[in-house]
């Protein structure tokens, strides 16, 4: 709230000093101005739209309809943050009034205004917190007032006790102690004068005991004439004098030191720029090595790509011829898995005939030795009695019925072990072969030499364990005799 009333007060005076002919009223250009100047200064964003919508030459603009105090409200005014500086903004203001009411003080004014200005400058350079925070504790009258009494060399006042000239009794008074003299009033206001007590050198002071008197005061009023005394008995100027000569001092250092600190940055600066050549020469030369010896280091770096590229391009041919290559293996290898499959289901199937074969082979032993054992039974029982006779020949009819019987079925059961074993003997036949073929093939992938053997002049038969024990030809004799015998012993049974 005191900031918004702060900031009202001095837009106030900016728009009083705008309206020239004391009517209330600012021409919008004025104001279009004067908000885009509060804008920037109290670092409140700036709206073109806006500003041109409430500004409207029509006539019917909401400045022109509510006047300029709604649109400061809202756009400026609302939108303010404890950020901006408050100098730029009251110094804003005061340029727009100092345009329209020109100084017209004496030079004694101007003086005591450089005073007060040199006062506030003193106080902000030496950095006195203590002065600064009683500063900040006044408010405006206050501090104004003691300005003044800076200004006007007014060391101390305050009420005391004085004695009348014709009456002789204590009044009280309001003393003002200045440099050299000493004035007295009625009241604290200034109004009416009494009277003034001279200072110079040769004036003594001196402590009177009185009633009703705080002695705190009275030292205080004590040593402050006795400092005002002091410095008239040795000729020393006062002491805002000495501060302003000290100020003065502190700007011309001031001064030299900004000199010096141009001169030592102008040649640092030069120094800088020197160096900084020297750099850019350096960097150039290195800049123009390092372009070479890039080129160069390019121009091999081409070659060993290209290098690499054949390479590379040559590794791939050999790399495709070799999964070419592994691709044929990989199926040549399958299909051989397969012919070694057949062979070895061909062996299982020959040793399933072999096993038939001996099994027949040994039933027909068996056969064949109860055959002959029944025919010497037969020819010890010739010799038995006629009805043995008779009924030995009908058991040896339906014996031989059966025989008969089981003859047959040995036969049907031969035969179909030989045709199984012709196809056995086939497949054997065929295998090799096929084994052969894919046998030579991977021998030629792989490189292999093979030596070359003599054919054998009578060939056995192949099985999976190797040759046979016999050859075609024993086995066909071997199967003719056997027809034989089956049929010898017919005859004989008959």
């Amino acid at each position: 709230g005191s900031l918004r009333d702060e900031l009202l007060k001095a837009i106030w005076h900016a728009f009083i000093a705008l309206d020239h002919d004391h009517s209330g009223k600012v021409t919008k250009s004025q104001l279009k101005v004067l908000s885009h100047n509060l804008c920037m200064v109290l670092k409140v964003p700036h709206d073109p739209v806006a500003l041109e919508e409430h500004f409207r030459d029509d006539d019917e603009g909401s400045v022109s309809n509510q006047g300029y105090m709604p649109y400061l409200n809202k756009f400026i005014l609302g939108k303010v943050q404890d950020n901006f500086d408050k100098i730029e903004f009251h110094r804003l203001c005061r340029t727009l009034c100092v345009k329209k009411k020109p100084h017209k003080e004496s030079p004694a004014h101007y003086r005591r205004c450089q005073i007060s200005v040199n006062y506030l400058k003193m106080v902000l350079l030496h950095g006195n917190l203590s002065t600064k925070a009683w500063i900040d504790r006044l408010c405006l009258w206050q501090l104004m007032k003691s300005l003044m009494n800076f200004i006007l060399d007014v060391l101390k006042q305050g009420y005391m006790m004085k004695k009348g000239h014709r009456q002789k009794n204590w009044t009280e008074r309001w003393f003002v102690l200045k440099r050299n003299i000493i004035s007295y009033y009625v009241s604290e206001d200034l109004n009416d004068k009494k009277g003034d007590i001279l200072l110079d050198e040769n004036c003594c002071l001196e402590s009177l005991l009185l009633k009703l008197v705080l002695q705190k005061k009275k030292q205080e009023w004590i040593q402050a004439i006795h400092s005002t005394i002091h410095p008239l008995k040795l000729g020393s100027p006062p002491p805002h004098k000495e501060a302003q000569h000290r100020l003065k001092e502190l700007q011309k250092k001031q001064l030299e030191l900004q000199a010096t600190n141009e001169s030592k940055q102008l040649e640092l600066e030069a120094e800088a720029a020197s160096r900084a050549a020297e750099e850019e020469k350096k960097r150039l030369q290195t800049q123009v090595e390092f372009q070479a010896r890039f080129s160069t280091e390019l121009e091999r770096e081409k070659l060993i790509r290209q290098q690499v590229e054949e390479q590379v391009a040559q590794k791939s041919s050999e790399v495709e011829q070799y999964l070419q290559r592994v691709r044929e293996l990989e199926d040549m290898y399958l299909r051989l898995e397969e012919t070694l499959e057949d062979e070895r289901q061909a062996q299982q199937d020959e040793e399933t005939v072999r096993k038939l074969q001996a099994r027949l082979l040994e039933e027909e032993s068996s056969k064949r030795a109860e055959l002959e054992k029944w025919h010497l039974e037969q020819q010890q029982a010739i010799q038995m009695t006629e009805a043995e006779k008779q009924e030995l020949e009908n058991q040896c009819v339906l014996e031989e019925r059966a025989l008969q019987e089981a003859m047959e079925q040995l036969e049907q059961e031969r035969k179909q072990a030989l045709e199984q074993y012709k196809e056995v003997k086939k497949k054997l036949e065929m295998a090799p072969n096929k084994t052969k073929s894919w046998k030579d093939k991977e021998a030629h992938h792989e490189g292999l030499i093979r030596l070359i053997e003599p054919a054998s002049e009578n060939p056995h038969l192949i099985t999976n364990w190797g040759p046979a024990a016999f050859t075609e030809a024993e086995l066909e004799e071997k199967e003719l005799e056997r027809e034989k015998d089956h049929g010898g012993t017919g005859s004989c049974l008959d």
